[in-house]
């Protein structure tokens, strides 16, 4: 997972560098460039994180639903 967001986060970035153009990018350093990644890339996983634990969460409801259901018949 970790090396999806990791090219998830530098497609980003590239992007956006694309979008800057040369003029501005000159003003923008390469450790800076990194540093926007890693934001990227934690933004992504926390992301990731709560719809993670809202999956879990609703797996959890089926389930009472299911067993709430086979104990009615």
């Amino acid at each position: 997972m970790t090396n999806s967001l990791e090219q998830h986060s530098k497609k980003v970035v590239d992007h956006f560098r694309e979008i800057l153009g040369p003029d501005a990018t000159q003003h923008i350093t390469d450790s800076q460039f990194e540093e926007l990644e890693q934001m990227v890339r934690s933004a992504i996983a926390d992301e990731l994180e709560l719809v993670t634990e809202e999956f879990n969460e609703t797996v959890k409801a089926i389930k009472r639903h299911i067993e709430k259901r086979e104990m009615e018949l």
